[in-house]
């Protein structure tokens, strides 16, 4: 039998196995722990084309979904409701951020199991390490320049600006928020009553800067927290040029990307339909 039936084969009954623990055995950890790995060391041994289609014809047609559906971020991701998984509020489940604290206590017991799992696995650790990251070299360039002009790109919620020293202390000239999704810009307008800078929330998609067509002007430091988690090489090299070409004389670029070492990617892709570009050292 080829090695990669045997693969599948054996993931397949992971899965079994993982639904009796969830389900059946209150062993919830045990289950979602074996689910990732399983998935993982599956993603790793096949194609793309075959790990798509185990997804698709599998995954998103096992019983197991129904229950990890309980898990109020994985449904965010899976639902979509704004149209794209990986959304702002989905962003604020990793966070823990207290605009969504009602949705995980109104999940069930399994539902908010789950959800610790996953949101305390190393890619969600990673989310909120940069969102802190941002927040440091926000107050780092505010210490460098006097009130700093500052952009971020595909801002979502732009949470980090309320882990900001510098911004509570009122060291910030002006921020502007660029996204494609107007309710998270409305969340970005709402800042504007309790910061003391200037907060302009600008819609527009990546395409309108990449081609000429949006002038955002210039700032002291431009950010892209996790817009590069989606874009391919050609997209994301023009667009750093574009982003370099914002910058006044001593500004700064922070542009992090998520890497491929992590082992819930199988989970996130196969349950939450979520791709995203994961990125090396190398770029």
């Amino acid at each position: 039998m080829d090695d990669r039936r045997v693969a599948i084969d054996r993931c397949k009954e992971i899965i079994e196995l993982s639904y009796k623990d969830i389900v059946y055995s209150d062993s919830v950890e045990i289950g979602y722990d074996r689910l990732i790995r399983g998935l993982s060391a599956l993603r790793q041994v096949i194609d793309l084309d075959q790990w798509n289609s185990f997804c698709s014809d599998y995954c998103m047609r096992h019983v197991i979904l129904k229950h990890l559906m309980e898990c109020p971020f994985t449904r965010r991701c899976f639902l979509k409701p704004r149209g794209y998984a990986g959304d702002a509020v989905s962003i604020d489940f990793v966070y823990f951020h207290p605009s969504v604290a009602k949705y995980i206590e109104a999940s069930s017991k399994v539902g908010r199991r789950l959800f610790n799992c996953i949101t305390n696995a190393s890619g969600c650790v990673s989310i909120r390490n940069r969102k802190r990251t941002v927040a440091r070299h926000v107050d780092r360039i505010a210490n460098k320049i006097k009130k700093p002009h500052i952009l971020s790109l595909a801002c979502g919620h732009m949470r980090e600006i309320e882990e900001s020293n510098a911004v509570a202390e009122d060291m910030i000239g002006m921020i502007v928020g660029y996204d494609i999704d107007i309710e998270s810009l409305r969340i970005i307008q709402n800042y504007q009553t309790h910061c003391k800078c200037i907060v302009e929330a600008v819609q527009g998609d990546i395409r309108s800067i990449v081609l000429g067509k949006k002038n955002l002007g210039k700032f002291d430091f431009v950010y892209a927290s996790g817009l590069f988690d989606y874009l391919d090489q050609r997209m994301g090299r023009k667009l750093t040029r574009c982003m370099f070409d914002m910058l006044n004389h001593g500004g700064e670029l922070l542009i992090p990307n998520l890497t491929p070492e992590n082992c819930e990617i199988g989970y996130i892709e196969a349950f939450m339909d979520w791709r995203m570009v994961y990125r090396g050292g190398g770029g």
